[in-house]
C-alpha cells in the first residue's frame, strides 16, 4: 500500500477529510477497511490482481462535487479483480453523490457453502445516490444482481461487460411497485450476455428520463432490455441496441418511451413489445426504425393502445416467419396514434394495408446476409427509400451506426442505406463499434444530445425528487412480461 498523503492512516477514521487524498492499494490490502475512510476528492487506485473480501465495501453518506468526486479505479495498465467470498459481499453505494467505480471487475468466489457458492452481488446504488459512473467494469460470475439499483438519478453505465450471472439480472433498476425509481440516466455501450434465468436491462415503473443506447444484449434467459411506465415523468429512450437469443421479449415498453433504431433477432419470446397497463397514464409510445428478424412470438406486439393517444408505429422492418410479423389483438389501434410506412413479412393481425400501415417486404430478401447478422438494406430491398417522413413518424436524424438519415426519403428500419454495403460495425458477440468505418466517420450515434462526461444523464436530475409527493401516488405493482 502506497500512501500519497501524510498521516492518511488517520484521516481515513475521519467521517470527511478536509485534504483530498491519493492512496494506491495491493493485492492483500483490507480493502472494506481501507475505502471506509474515504472522503470527497479522494482517489482509491487497485494494482493489478485479486482482492477476495468477506464483506461489504461501503461508499455511504459520502457528498461527493463534481469537482472533488469519489474515485475508485484501476491503475494505468492493471487489471485488478475484487473476488467476493461471502454471500454478503458487494460494492454498495447509499446516498452519496459524484461517485466513480472504473475499470474494476468483480467476479464472485468461494464462500465456503457449496450451496451458497457465488452467491455474491456486483454493485449496488441505493437511497437517493446520484451522479454515479461506472465505466469499463466487467462483472460476473455471481448469483445476485451484476447491477442493482433503488432509489437514484444521474447515473451512467457505459462501456461494462456484464456477464455469466446465474440467478441475477445484468441492471435492475426500481422496484416493482414504482415506489423507488432510477431518473436521468444513461446506461450506453455495454456488453450483457451469458445470464441464465434473468434479464438484461431491466428499469421498473416509475423509472422516467432514462437513456438506454448502443448496449448489445445476448443469450438472456429472460427479456433483454425492459423500461416500464415513468409515473408521469419524462419519456425513456431505448436506441441503438442490438438485442438477441432472449428467452423472454426482445424489447418490452410499459409507458412513455421512444423506441428506435434497435435490431431484434432471434428471441423466444416477441421481438418488441407494448404492454402498458390500463392506467391513463399509459400512451405516447413511439417505436420507430427499427429492425425485427425471426422471431418465436410476433415482431412486433402492441396491446393496450386502444383508447389511448399519442402512440406511434412507423418505419419499423419486421421479418418473421414463425409467428405473427405485427399483432395488434386489441383491434383496431389507430384512432389518436399514428401507424405508417412499417414494411412486414408474415402474418399481420390487427393492422391493415389499404390504411397505409404496412406495406409487404421480401423477408431475408431485403437484407445483406439475415442467417449471418447483417440486415443491411440491399439495392432493390423493399425498405430503401419509403420511410414515411412526417414529423408525426420520429424519424431520427442517424441510424444504428450513427450515420445521417434521409429526412425526405428515409428508409426503413434500423440502417439508412448510404452505401453499397453495410458501412458500419457488422453485429457480432462484444461491444459495439459506432460510426460509419467504411465511409465518412461519424463521431456520434443514435441521439441528438450529449452525454455527460461524468455520472450525468439528459439534464433531469430534478425528477423525482421535486415532485416526490406526486410521484409516490402512482404504484405499480404488475410487471408485465
Amino acid at each position: 500500500m502506497t500512501i500519497l498523503r501524510p498521516l492518511l492512516l488517520a484521516a481515513l477514521a475521519l467521517p470527511s477529510a478536509s485534504l483530498a487524498a491519493d492512496l494506491t492499494l495491493s493485492p492483500g490490502d483490507d480493502l472494506p477497511t481501507l475505502i471506509s475512510g474515504v472522503a470527497p476528492g479522494d482517489t482509491v487506485t487497485l494494482g493489478g490482481g485479486e482482492y477476495p473480501i468477506e464483506s461489504r465495501i461501503n461508499f455511504t453518506d459520502l457528498a461527493g462535487t463534481e469537482g472533488a468526486p469519489i474515485v475508485l479505479r484501476a491503475a494505468e495498465g492493471a487489471t485488478p479483480v475484487i473476488v467476493m467470498n461471502a454471500g454478503g459481499a458487494t460494492i454498495q453505494v447509499t446516498r452519496s453523490s459524484w461517485v466513480r467505480i472504473i475499470g474494476v471487475q468483480i467476479r464472485g468466489g468461494d464462500s465456503g457453502d457449496p450451496d451458497n457458492a457465488f452467491n455474491h452481488a456486483g454493485i449496488g446504488i441505493s437511497e437517493g445516490s446520484s451522479n454515479i459512473l461506472i465505466d469499463g467494469a466487467r462483472i460476473g460470475q455471481l448469483r445476485g444482481n451484476a447491477i442493482g439499483i433503488g432509489d437514484a438519478s444521474q447515473v451512467t453505465i457505459r462501456n461494462s461487460e456484464l456477464h455469466t450471472l446465474e440467478v441475477g439480472n445484468g441492471i435492475v433498476a426500481g422496484c416493482s411497485d414504482g415506489n423507488c425509481w432510477l431518473a436521468g440516466s444513461t446506461i450506453s455501450g455495454n456488453w450483457v450476455h451469458g445470464l441464465l434465468d434473468a434479464n438484461g436491462i431491466y428499469l421498473h415503473n416509475a423509472g422516467q428520463g432514462n437513456t438506454v443506447r448502443d448496449n448489445v444484449v445476448h443469450g438472456v434467459g429472460s427479456r433483454g432490455i425492459r423500461v416500464g411506465g415513468t409515473a408521469g415523468g419524462p419519456e425513456n429512450i431505448v436506441e441503438g441496441n442490438a438485442i438477441w437469443s432472449t428467452g423472454g421479449n426482445g424489447i418490452g415498453v410499459g409507458g412513455p418511451s421512444t423506441v428506435r433504431n434497435n435490431i431484434v433477432f432471434d428471441t423466444v419470446g416477441n421481438g418488441i413489445r407494448s404492454d402498458g397497463d390500463s392506467s391513463d397514464l399509459f400512451g405516447d409510445v413511439h417505436i420507430t426504425h427499427n429492425t425485427v428478424f425471426d422471431t418465436d412470438d410476433d415482431g412486433i406486439e402492441l396491446r393496450n393502445w386502444a383508447e389511448k393517444t399519442g402512440c406511434v408505429l412507423a418505419n419499423n422492418a419486421v421479418s418473421n416467419a414463425n409467428g405473427y410479423s405485427m399483432e395488434a389483438p386489441d383491434g383496431h389501434i389507430d384512432d389518436g396514434n399514428v401507424i405508417v410506412g412499417n414494411v412486414a413479412t408474415g402474418l399481420v393481425r390487427g393492422f391493415d394495408e389499404l390504411l397505409g400501415h404496412f406495406t409487404a417486404g421480401f423477408g431475408a430478401g431485403d437484407f445483406a446476409d439475415a442467417v449471418n447478422w447483417n440486415y443491411y438494406p440491399v439495392e432493390g430491398s423493399a425498405l430503401v427509400d419509403v420511410g414515411d417522413t412526417a414529423g408525426t413518424s420520429f424519424v431520427p436524424s442517424l441510424d444504428f451506426n450513427g450515420a445521417p438519415r434521409d429526412g425526405s426519403a428515409p428508409d426503413v428500419g434500423a440502417y439508412e442505406r448510404i452505401e453499397p454495403s453495410n458501412p458500419g460495425w457488422l453485429v457480432r458477440e462484444g461491444f459495439k463499434v459506432n460510426g460509419v468505418i467504411g465511409g465518412e466517420e461519424v463521431e456520434v450515434s443514435g441521439c441528438d444530445c450529449e452525454d455527460s462526461d461524468e455520472g450525468g444523464g439528459e439534464a433531469v436530475a430534478f425528477l423525482p425528487f421535486l415532485l416526490l409527493g406526486f410521484y409516490r401516488r402512482f404504484r405499480h405493482t404488475e410487471v408485465s412480461r
